[in-house]
């Protein structure tokens, strides 16, 4: 064996957790039409289903801090969407986008887009 037995158990619970984690990602997007990630104050990782009378597919979109930091109140985040479409495919839909945020309160609020 090129290693031990320790490790083998270790990398059989590892790969049965991820199939167990996907399992449930998949289940929560077709039951529930996404499932959405926080990584922070207000940086998400989304994944949802396209479903209208033009396109099938699926939606993904995460967003990246450019500028700023959530812990000094101002921040700005860089969102990019992508589909994956299977139906009905339709060029130029992809986008990115910029807006900057800032804490008032409790409260996020838009300031606007980026200046890049």
């Amino acid at each position: 064996m090129p290693f031990s037995s320790r490790a083998g158990c270790l990398i059989s619970v590892l790969l049965a957790a991820a199939i167990l984690c996907l399992g449930v990602a998949a289940f929560q997007i077709a039951f529930r039409g996404g499932l959405t990630l926080h990584t922070g104050q207000l940086r998400e990782v989304r994944v949802w289903i396209v479903q209208n009378e033009v396109s099938q597919g699926l939606g993904y979109s995460h967003m990246r801090r450019v500028s700023g930091s959530e812990r000094s109140g101002q921040v700005c985040l860089k969102t990019r969407v992508d589909f994956w479409l299977w139906s009905g495919a339709q060029q130029g839909l992809n986008t990115t986008y910029c807006e900057c945020f800032s804490r008032e309160a409790s409260n996020w609020v838009g300031t606007g887009t980026c200046l890049e």
